[in-house]
């Protein structure tokens, strides 16, 4: 009589039971990294639509040798909605830090929400003995309009 075992079928049911066991987990990493994938992609899209739509212009800028300081004037001539504390005044090319600004206002207003048709006013603390020479302006999203016409006032 031949005897038959058990230890065949039982150690491919756990072979089985392993392999299903490996395969659940990897289709649950793989699913979370193409939902951070298609996040990532929609943040991107949107940024590109945002760049797209955003134009600003230098309406003007005003230097006061009484003050020695700048006021400079920007319109969102975009669609889309800006963050004025994210917006940049580059002068001669050198970043003017936050704590050289006396103030940011949106159509006199101290807000960050910077709408469509809206005037952002920057208005720098007095460093600026002499007139400068160019005043740029950029965006969060990069955008940039840029400036050599200072008015003396």
């Amino acid at each position: 009589m031949e005897e038959r075992g058990y230890g065949a079928p039982i150690a491919l049911g756990i072979v089985v039971l392993a392999l299903l066991a490996s395969v659940t987990i990897l289709v649950d990493v793989l699913d979370r990294v193409y939902d951070q994938l298609a996040v990532a992609q929609e943040k991107r899209d949107e940024r590109v639509v945002n760049r797209i739509q955003t134009d600003i212009e230098i309406e003007n800028v005003v230097h006061s040798s009484v003050e020695n300081n700048l006021v400079v004037v920007v319109r969102n001539t975009g669609s889309v909605e800006l963050d004025a504390s994210k917006t940049d005044l580059l002068v001669d090319g050198k970043l003017i830090v936050e704590e050289n600004l006396r103030s940011r206002t949106v159509d006199g207003l101290q807000t960050s929400v910077w709408l469509p048709d809206e005037n952002l006013t920057i208005t720098t603390e007095n460093i600026f003995p002499t007139p400068p020479n160019a005043v740029k302006v950029v965006t969060e999203y990069g955008i940039s309009d840029s400036t050599t016409e200072i008015t003396l006032g």
